[in-house]
Formats: structure tokens, C-alpha cells, sequence
């Protein structure tokens, strides 16, 4: 009777028996109309996963606990996503009585991994672009990677900026008003605002390097800033023709 379960029982044979009002509010149909019926011929399934689900409850019937993923369609036409399970119930002696059949609907989550997944791809997309200077911070703005273009510019490797705070990376070495800056931005930034900058670093780089970007928080679902992301472009030649 959970009402967060998909659950229903079935003869030896894969007959549907009994299902609970969970799985009925998917198909929009009483018990009644769907009693009787083999499993895989019922409306949860579309006509091209019966034959996937009917060798899953074969597996089941030799005595195995079978294990299954699918994308299902509601009687209005949503698509959902369930993890299930279809576990053999014997007798004393081995024999099989039947099969308990159970899932869950798992839409919200498969949805937030399919998202994650996409951010996870723009993100890597911006950290490989080598005309872009990236950081990933925690949300004290320790540094807890950079990319390849950013290191360039002061000559150090991953490992000896890890860990430090990024006002206080080699970046920003030569100024104090930089250093203040970039802390009052980077916690700016820990209370979830976007912050746009430019900076003059030619002082720190011995070197022409005017930089322009944002540090971007990264909340979780719950909108708890996890990181900071901090881009930013060489514009030197922009601005110095400005």
C-alpha cells in the first residue's frame, strides 16, 4: 500500500492478480480491467517493451530476482520514468506460487541527472576553451581547480594553487586593491550574486593582461551555493585601443 510504490502480483504464469491504486492512477483504470491479463499486455506497457518485459518475467519464473528500467507513458499521453524490480515467490519446497512486482517512479530524479549531465557538459565546454581563464571555487573561494589558459599566464602548476584562497593566487600577487577586491567579490558572489569584473593584472603577470568576467554561484537544488565559477577573456587589445 505504499503510496510511493508501483506494486502488483502475478500468477506463476505472469497473470496480473492484484495491483495497488498507485498503479491504477497511471492507467487511469480499475483493478477489474486489468485482473486476468498477462502482465506485459496490460496498458502500463507500450506495445514496444512487451516483449522485453515478458522475457523479464520468464527470467523471474526460473527463480531469478530480475531487476528493470523503463520510460512508460500515463493514460495522458506523459512520459515517467520507474526502477523496479520482479522477485519469484516460492514455497516450502521450491516451488514457484508467483511474482511480486514492484517500482518506483523515478521521472524527477532521471530529470535532474539528465540536467546534471548537460551542465556538467557546458561546464567542461567552458573550462577546455582555451581563450578563457577559468577557476572553480568552493563557496570560502578556495581554489579547487583551474584551467590550463589561466596557469599560463603565471607559469605555476594545479597543484601549488589547490587549496589557497583566490585572492591570494599568483594572479593577484603585486596588489593589495586586487586582493580586496576579488575577496569582497568572491563573497559577493558566496551569497548568491552574479559579479562582473575587470582587472588590470599586467603588476602581478609582469606582463600586459587586462582581464573582463564573472564569477558565477553554483547552487544545488535547494539553492545552496556549492561553488563559485569564475570566467573571464584577455581583453588587453580591446582596451587599449578603448
Amino acid at each position: 500500500e505504499d503510496p510511493n510504490m508501483l506494486a502488483g502480483i502475478l500468477s506463476a504464469e505472469g497473470r496480473l492478480l492484484r495491483t495497488n491504486e498507485t498503479s491504477l492512477q497511471y492507467i487511469e483504470e480499475s483493478e477489474e480491467e486489468v485482473v486476468g491479463n498477462y502482465f506485459w499486455e496490460t496498458p502500463w506497457w507500450p506495445t514496444d517493451l512487451r516483449d522485453q518485459i515478458r522475457r523479464k518475467i520468464e527470467q523471474a519464473t526460473d527463480g531469478e530476482y530480475v531487476e528493470y528500467d523503463a520510460d512508460l507513458v500515463d493514460a495522458e499521453g506523459q512520459t515517467y520514468s520507474v526502477e523496479g524490480a520482479i522477485r519469484p515467490v516460492l514455497d516450502d519446497r521450491g516451488a514457484l506460487r508467483g511474482l511480486i512486482v514492484s517500482a518506483r517512479d523515478v521521472t524527477i530524479r532521471k530529470q535532474r541527472e539528465r540536467e546534471l549531465r548537460r551542465a556538467e557538459r557546458r561546464y567542461q565546454a567552458v573550462f577546455d576553451d582555451p581563450n578563457i581563464l577559468v577557476g572553480l571555487l568552493n563557496p570560502d573561494g578556495q581554489v579547487l581547480d583551474v584551467n590550463q589558459t589561466a596557469l599560463s599566464y603565471v607559469d605555476v602548476s594545479l597543484d601549488a594553487v589547490v587549496g589557497d584562497p583566490f585572492w591570494k593566487t599568483p594572479w593577484f600577487a603585486e596588489s593589495d586593491a586586487l586582493q580586496e577586491r576579488f575577496c569582497a567579490w568572491t563573497g559577493q558572489a558566496a551569497d548568491g550574486e552574479y559579479v562582473e569584473f575587470e582587472a588590470d593584472l599586467t603588476e602581478a603577470i609582469g606582463d600586459s593582461l587586462i582581464i573582463e568576467g564573472m564569477i558565477r554561484p553554483v547552487p544545488d537544488d535547494e539553492g545552496v551555493v556549492r561553488s563559485l565559477l569564475v570566467s573571464a577573456r584577455n581583453v588587453t587589445k580591446r582596451a587599449q585601443r578603448e
